[in-house]
């Protein structure tokens, strides 16, 4: 059975014209491996800058033009889509990027690396993929290519992206005190391991997942008020959380929802 990747979550902006963005989980043999597949296909009038707040995953990438292995970006990650076009994507769990290229995490934050550098036989994976007619046969082909090719898990891989998974999923985690205790590790231990097998610190983890909640309360509809959300998300008060919201976001959560009602 499939792991259910649940709804997208950072998306800070999505295009009004034709857009669609459909995420499949792995099989359970790339479970331990994957986070899930996704697919984007946009039809635009005009161009759109499409904006999210990443996740701690790296991602494989294909579109036209190539095929590319992505690090963790540290801030937003942002393109301008124009026309026709589509881009299908393999997000990996985080910890195990280090797995699958030979290299600490850290050195490849924010890089990109034509998959060929991993693969030298990805020229025919990519055209297969572009060439499929469906979203089952994207994944299908993607599939069966990675698990002849699955690097063997690292322990330290699996305990750090079962570590982020906690943190996603347990929003009362908002201190890296807290996610050690939690853990059981010293915050320095900690801290080695993020950086070794994510790429990112703890506390950048804990800090955007309390950011992308904030998106996913605002992008539900809900009546906000910004002092009870600062207050649910751990914040000392409504400005601290307005300062980190602008640093991740680029506005303020009072903008950022001024925007969306405008659209």
């Amino acid at each position: 059975m499939r792991r259910d990747p649940g709804p997208p979550r950072g998306v800070i902006e999505t295009a009004r014209s034709p857009f669609r963005h459909v995420r499949v989980g792995p099989g359970p043999e790339l479970a331990a491996h994957l986070r899930h597949f996704w697919i984007v296909e946009w039809d635009l009038e005009a161009p759109h800058v499409q904006a999210n707040l990443p996740h701690p995953s790296a991602h494989i990438v294909i579109e036209p033009g190539g095929a590319s292995l992505y690090g963790v970006p540290r801030g937003r990650f942002v393109r301008e889509l124009s026309g026709r076009d589509a881009a299908f994507g393999i997000a990996l769990r985080p910890g195990v990027l280090p797995c699958f290229t030979g290299a600490p995490a850290w050195r490849s934050t924010g890089s990109i690396a034509p998959l060929a550098s991993l693969w030298p036989d990805a020229h025919a994976f990519e055209r297969a993929v572009l060439d499929a007619s469906s979203d089952e046969e994207r994944v299908a082909i993607a599939e069966r290519f990675l698990l002849a090719r699955l690097p063997p898990l690292d322990p330290d891989a699996t305990l750090a992206a079962g570590i982020v998974e906690t943190v996603e999923r347990e929003r009362g985690l908002l201190r890296v005190e807290q996610l050690a205790a939690r853990t059981g590790l010293e915050v320095r231990s900690l801290q080695r391991l993020f950086r070794q097998q994510v790429g990112v610190t703890p506390k950048w983890v804990l800090q955007r997942y309390r950011i992308h909640e904030a998106l996913a309360r605002i992008a539900a509809g809900e009546a906000v008020d910004f002092a009870r959300l600062a207050a649910d998300l751990g914040y000392a008060d409504q400005a601290h959380f307005a300062n980190r919201f602008k640093a991740f976001v680029g506005c303020t959560p009072s903008a950022y929802v001024r925007a969306r009602a405008s659209e």
